[in-house]
């Protein structure tokens, strides 16, 4: 037994030493024995990779590593950031040793981080703009444009974020430039901007913040920090030809903390259309909310013709001058101070034939041919100052703007006689919209008082005169001058109480609306070189007083994501008219009760359901209603109203559904309006060759219009395709009054859209948009058959980019135009452009161009009611433009 035991013991010793720890110690020190602390010291057996044991040095260098292993040799490793990597080979044994390190800088691995193009924080949809950014964009409205979810309008420039228009523009959280968001969207660079975000409900004013739900979406562009607090510029220089053409502009921008401002100034006559820069973006107006304002309200005009569904730049004669300035400083007090002063003058030419034909009721037809040469000369100046207070207790708003519009118009129309006109169109505008909220007590206080006050003097000279048998007893005579001023003040003041119970929110507000218009018309001819003013048959002279005394009560009730609004105004219209020609007045007192009721309501996950009704009634239509004269609108047509007070009483039911899914890309909208209309006038067209009378009378008639449009985008992001699908149906049946005889209409269009951006490639990208319309009109009286129009219209735009290098690009713009009606005027149209782009480090060049197989002319084909027009217009020739972009 002691044997064995004495065996066993033998065996455990051979074994324990057979696995006897070793200790290594050591310190880590630089080149001038300072001690490194942090430092990983790793031992590995030789020839593996394995990690053995491993240790990290203290404040004092020293490390310490225990090992059992049994490897005859053993390599010591040590690291750090900041200095070199050493390893030594020593034998399996407890020992110290001393490790000094050099100095060398540590060259990270390169880590590609991949950010997404969509993220979603709360109600904010933040995109990527480097995501969406192709090489061949300059401008943030090229990007914004192309954002899944965004729409933009063409033409205007209007933004909407899934259906809805937008109702703020920001540029850091800014509102640098109102409604005028089309500056920033044409002149700040894309690569400037690292985010747009869009703000499904946003809240404006910090007072309402937790007691108002908004439902409009707001946008907010973010720059990038080289894009701040310095002074940037941009310009273009352009030449070109045939005919010798220029396209110019130079942009200064600051973005800082406390202050921004953008000015410019372009010049062109290459057809790009520089006033839409200006329009106002305005987002939906509240049902019921008055409108009235400082609108430029045409008595007299021109001949109005369709605007083509091309580019300004392939039919626009142009050559225009566009300066302004716009800049915001913010104040210790959070306080804002904006101003924007503009300045457009801008001279147009087009030349047009146009064929008109009305289908009358009796089946008679009027047909006539004009061709038309118009120039158009406007000079307008804007000046508009804002002074905005919005913090947690108090929003404080004035804004003042004031505008001088000189505009001059001269035609010469051939029908087949040559018909001289001439247009002046002055036109004198001033506002103050003054707007306070304030908290006293458990209430917010809110006062509001608009003044608004514009004058438009209109002279509208035709020459030779025009039908002898009405204004000159069939005798040929020189010139028929029309003069039309009206002058307009107007003002809305309003107090209201806002109070919050719960989950009811409720505002009462009571106001009073006064509208002050007077017109004055009168008609000469110039015969035998004496001029003498036509009878009162063809004179107004009518002062048009309006008073609105009302009082709303409006009520919110919200319950999770349930929200529902209740309006319940109620208004007393007294309007008085006095007609000086006539010697007589017109009194009207009206009692009007306009409810209105909406909810908004989640369906499922992302989808959102609205549903509204809102009855709403209006008297006294507006003063050009009421006049008892004859005016001559335009060489043809001569209106008038036997001073008829208009009465309107109009029903809508709407609904809609708003689908939003930010982490799959996915939009899409769908809204569907049907609506009622009564009025007890209606206006009578009666005609006599191309003489044209409209007289206004008493007849009750009705209007019904039901409307479907929607919108549905995804946004693959794997493959970076975009695709838009818009769809819309409008149905619209009204009564019909020409030649004494009345009629019903129906008007029916139906519009199809599809866009395409592909930007999946690294050496090309594709944008295409694809539309189609159909336009159909009829009118028939109970005893004979109907009349019909109808008019389709194809539209494919296609722009095709090759990136040459990274530095430079080939792109060929392709866009084909067919319309084909049941009156066979058909026409196929396609327009070609080719260009070139090589950027530099900070400018880039190039040259384009345009209308390649030098097209001449194009049409329009217009369907109203019972009206066909067709309208060809004149095609700027083949052009080539060279443009040098500059950064300084």
């Amino acid at each position: 037994m002691i044997k064995q035991i004495a065996f066993a013991l033998f065996i455990l010793i051979i074994a324990l030493n057979g696995f006897a720890q070793i200790k290594i110690t050591g310190t880590v020190l630089n080149k001038i024995n300072i001690a490194i602390e942090d430092a990983s010291v790793v031992l590995m057996e030789k020839n593996k990779t394995l990690i053995a044991a491993f240790a990290i040095t203290d404040n004092k260098g020293f490390f310490e590593i225990n090992y059992t292993g049994n490897a005859d040799t053993v390599t010591i490793k040590v690291s750090v950031v900041g200095y070199e990597i050493k390893q030594q080979t020593v034998a399996n044994k407890t020992q110290i040793l001393k490790f000094v390190l050099a100095e060398q800088p540590t060259v990270l691995p390169t880590v590609l981080v991949k950010e997404k193009p969509i993220t979603e924080n709360g109600d904010t949809t933040n995109y990527n703009v480097q995501a969406f950014t192709g090489k061949q964009d300059r401008v943030i409205g090229d990007v914004i444009a192309k954002l899944p979810g965004v729409e933009m309008d063409e033409t205007t420039g209007q933004i909407k974020f899934n259906g809805k228009p937008i109702s703020h523009y920001y540029i850091d959280g800014l509102d640098l430039l109102d409604k005028k968001y089309n500056i920033a969207n044409k002149n700040i660079p894309a690569n400037m901007v690292d985010q747009v975000q869009l703000l499904a409900n946003h809240q404006d004013i910090k007072l309402f913040d937790s007691l108002k739900t908004a439902t409009d979406p707001a946008l907010n562009i973010k720059l990038k920090k080289n894009a701040k607090n310095k002074l940037i510029g941009v310009a273009k220089v352009g030449l070109g030809i045939t005919p010798i053409l220029w396209d110019n502009e130079i942009a200064a921008m600051q973005f800082k903390k406390y202050l921004q401002l953008i000015t410019t100034y372009k010049n062109n006559n290459d057809g790009s259309l520089l006033a839409s820069e200006l329009a106002e973006n305005v987002g939906i107006y509240r049902v019921g909310e008055n409108q009235e304002g400082n609108s430029k309200e045409e008595i007299v005009n021109k001949l109005t013709l369709q605007t083509p569904t091309l580019s300004t730049k392939r039919y626009l004669f142009n050559n225009t001058n566009l300066l302004y300035f716009n800049s915001l400083k913010v104040f210790l007090n959070k306080a804002q101070l904006k101003l924007h002063v503009s300045y457009l003058n801008d001279n147009n030419t087009n030349t047009t034939a146009l064929q008109t034909n009305y289908i009358l009721p009796s089946g008679q037809q009027i047909y006539f041919a004009e061709q038309k040469a118009n120039f158009i000369n406007a000079n307008i100046v804007e000046a508009q100052v804002n002074y905005t207070l919005n913090t947690a207790k108090k929003y404080f708003k004035n804004t003042v703007k004031a505008k001088l519009d000189f505009t001059k118009e001269n035609s010469t129309i051939i029908n087949p006689s040559i018909v001289s006109l001439q247009l002046q169109n002055p036109f004198f505008a001033y506002s103050n919209d003054f707007i306070l909220h304030t908290a006293i007590k458990k209430k917010i206080v809110t006062i509001n008082s608009k003044i608004n006050y514009n004058k438009l003097p209109q002279r509208l000279d035709v020459e030779p005169g025009q039908f002898a048998a009405v204004f000159n007893q069939t005798l040929a005579y020189q010139r028929l001058t029309q003069n039309a001023v009206q002058n307009n003040f107007n003002t809305d003041n309003s107090i209201a109480f806002f109070s919050k119970l719960g989950k009811l929110n409720q505002q009462i507000k009571m106001g009073i609306a006064y509208v002050s218009k007077n017109l004055q018309t009168s008609l000469n001819k110039t015969f035998n070189q004496t001029m003498y003013q036509l009878n009162d048959t063809f004179k107004n002279n009518i002062l048009w007083n309006n008073v609105r005394l009302y009082a709303e009560n409006n009520t919110t009730i919200k319950k999770g994501k349930k929200l529902l609004d209740i309006s319940l105004p109620i208004e007393l219209n007294l309007l008085k008219s006095n007609n000086f020609i006539k010697n007589y007045a017109i009194n009207s007192n009206k009692l009007f009760f306009n409810p209105s009721v909406s909810l908004s309501f989640p369906i499922a996950e992302n989808l959102i359901g609205d549903v509204s009704y809102y009855l709403q009634n209006t008297s006294g239509g507006n003063i050009e209603q009421i006049t008892s004269g004859y005016i001559l609108t335009n060489y043809r047509s001569i209106n008038k109203n036997d001073s008829l007070l208009p009465i309107q009483q109009e029903q809508s039911a709407y609904a809609s559904l708003y689908y939003k899914n930010s982490m799959r890309a996915m939009f899409s909208n769908l809204s569907a309006n049907y609506s009622i209309t009564k009025k007890n006038m209606i206006y009578n067209q009666i005609f006599d060759g191309l003489f044209m009378q409209t007289i206004g009378s008493y007849v009750n008639n009705y209007s019904k219009s039901f409307m479907l449009n929607g919108s549905t985008n995804k946004y693959f992001i794997q493959s970076k395709i975009n695709m838009a699908l818009s769809y819309s149906y409008n149905n619209i049946k009204a009564d019909l009054l020409q030649q004494n005889k009345m009629a019903k209409s129906k008007s029916k269009i139906i519009s199809l859209g599809l866009k395409v951006n592909l930007n999946m490639l690294s050496y090309a990208s594709f944008e295409t948009q694809t539309k189609y319309d159909n336009f159909t009109n009829e009118i028939k009286l109970p005893s004979t058959n109907k009349n019909l129009l109808n008019t389709s219209r194809f539209q494919q735009f296609v722009k095709l980019y090759f990136y040459t290098s990274a530095m430079s690009s080939l792109y060929f713009i392709n866009e084909l135009y067919i319309v084909w009606s049941n009156k066979n005027n058909n026409g196929n149209y396609y327009f070609g452009d080719v260009g070139f782009k090589q950027k530099f480090k900070k400018n880039e060049l190039q040259i384009e161009w345009n209308n390649v197989a030098n097209n001449k002319q194009y049409i329009t084909i217009n369907n109203t009611q019972n009206l066909n027009q067709i309208n060809t217009y004149n095609i700027r020739p083949s052009n080539i433009m060279v443009k040098f972009y500059f950064n300084f």
